[in-house]
């Protein structure tokens, strides 16, 4: 009856279980510390024992084993910056990120928040490399986490070159994610920090066009021209983006632009023509247009001459009376201009 009645209490309390594990587990990772033989089993034992005894915070119930499971924690703690050091020399990415995580995420615990762990000097650094390791293995979650861990760090601590390339992690894990809401949070962080980075600006593009927030995106787009007024990347979208609003006049004059650069460009002189056909359309629809200023333009009470060299190859100059000839040759041309123009253009 004792022995059924000492299983069931062993399985009604897990945290007693972990408990006694994680000790059993610290011993054995003394023992190999002071042997000084065989590093790889003491922080295996090492990481073992801090396993069992995160499992006992975890676990509900666990007021009467808590405390015993922190002051291992707090003893193991400094234990885990070096062994993260150490892997790192060994280039062990993967017992990298299991000691230096944990040497990030034990202060954070909800047990130890209350409290100040004993960091040492470069736990900056030791943050930053869990946040790498991270993301080389793959385990983008972590990695967000450390990243973001890092660009919370009091100003002195981080540095320049190692927080830019937190943002730019960031955004890219954000965006292989599909986390656009994180990924412009992260983005509009970065361009507060460095305005005339041009590559942050890039990325919100890429965010507001799979959003298809197309305020957000005008807006960006004029922050890039304001860095750089004739980017060519970014002039083409902006024209197009107009265009798609109705707003031809202020299109035609980025199109006019791209064409003085690239008169040979297809996709600019589509473009180009297309825009010129749309200012044509509404000029002769509406009787008036915008400016690139917004400023309207009226039409009323003017007439229009439109000319095109389409038909000109037609050689027949039939002069005076000769009925026959003349109609011969306004039917070319009318044949000419329906090949060359619109159907709905050649109506009005």
């Amino acid at each position: 009856m004792s022995c059924i009645f000492s299983i069931k209490l062993l399985a009604q309390d897990p945290a007693q279980a972990s408990l006694m594990q994680g000790n059993n587990q610290y011993v054995m990772y003394e023992s190999e510390r002071d042997k000084g033989v065989n590093t790889d089993l003491m922080y295996s034992y090492l990481f073992e024992s801090y396993e069992h005894f995160v499992k006992v915070l975890e676990l509900p119930n666990n007021a009467k084993y808590a405390e015993g499971a922190k002051n291992r924690l707090r003893s193991m703690y400094p234990a885990l910056f070096n062994a993260a050091v150490y892997y790192e020399e060994k280039m062990n990415p993967a017992k990298v990120l299991n000691f230096a995580g944990a040497y990030v995420d034990l202060p954070q615990m909800q047990a130890f928040r209350s409290e100040m762990l004993p960091q040492n000097a470069q736990y900056p650094d030791v943050v930053f490399l869990a946040a790498t390791r991270a993301q080389y293995l793959k385990q983008n979650q972590r990695a967000a986490k450390y990243f973001s861990t890092y660009l919370n760090l009091p100003d002195g601590e981080r540095e320049p070159g190692k927080e830019k390339s937190c943002y730019v992690s960031l955004s890219m894990i954000y965006g292989g994610l599909k986390d656009f809401a994180s990924q412009e949070q992260i983005l509009l962080k970065a361009v507060a920090k460095y305005p005339v980075e041009i590559n942050f600006f890039y990325n919100l593009v890429n965010v507001y066009m799979a959003t298809r927030n197309h305020a957000k995106l005008l807006n960006t787009f004029d922050q890039i021209l304001a860095i750089n007024p004739n980017d060519e990347q970014i002039l083409p979208l902006k024209a197009n983006m107009l265009k798609s609003q109705g707003n031809y006049s202020e299109a035609l004059d980025i199109f006019k632009r791209l064409y003085a650069l690239h008169p040979n460009d297809i996709k600019i002189l589509r473009g180009l023509a297309t825009t010129n056909y749309s200012v044509g359309v509404t000029i002769l629809d509406e009787g008036k247009t915008n400016d690139a200023q917004g400023r309207t333009v009226s039409f009323e009470n003017t007439v229009i001459i439109m000319t095109s060299n389409a038909g000109s190859h037609i050689t027949e100059n039939a002069l005076g009376f000769n009925k026959d000839k003349n109609q011969s040759s306004k039917d070319k041309v009318m044949k000419a201009l329906k090949d060359f123009l619109r159907p709905e253009f050649l109506g009005r």
